[in-house]
């Protein structure tokens, strides 16, 4: 799991170099498995969309190091893309990957989803990452389905409203 050194936040606009720097950070695989495409640069359109100039974005920021220091080390955005649904994205840090910062980003933005009555999340992902249903499917607590889109899968998880949750 995560360590205890972890902050989360939400995304402000002045975290611009600190996420190019993180994204920088990242390993050409890394940065590939999140975007789909090869560049050293954070896309700028997706960097708009993350610092909040587009409506409805939610973005957290995961933070590492003492208080008067921190570094980002992953970042998860959750983006409308229909009414009652949104997009998850998230990236962490190589160094950070399989300790759990996924996992609990994953895990607040569904609880903003669910505060905001969305009734579903999707996420895009390369076909060679479908572990990433099983963590939809735990952190979502209902049904997950996805679909090929060539070498893309797109992965749709159902909320069920607090209540309803099984299990």
């Amino acid at each position: 799991m995560a360590e205890s050194r972890l902050a989360f936040r939400a995304v402000v606009p002045g975290d611009r170099t600190a996420l190019e720097r993180m994204h920088r950070r990242c390993s050409e695989a890394t940065r590939y498995h999140r975007f789909q495409t090869r560049g050293p640069g954070l896309p700028e359109s997706y960097l708009d969309t993350v610092l909040g100039e587009s409506a409805g974005v939610t973005s957290i920021l995961a933070t590492d190091g003492p208080p008067d220091r921190r570094r980002v080390v992953a970042l998860a955005s959750m983006a409308p893309v229909s009414p009652g649904v949104a997009e998850l994205g998230i990236l962490v840090e190589d160094g950070w990957q399989r300790r759990g910062v996924g996992r609990l980003l994953v895990r607040q933005l569904v609880g903003v989803g669910r505060a905001q009555a969305l009734h579903a999340l999707t996420a895009q992902t390369l076909t060679t990452r479908r572990w990433i249903l099983g963590l939809l499917r735990d952190e979502v607590g209902g049904a997950v389905s996805y679909g090929p889109m060539s070498d893309t899968v797109r992965i749709t998880a159902f909320l069920e409203p607090v209540g309803e949750r099984c299990g």
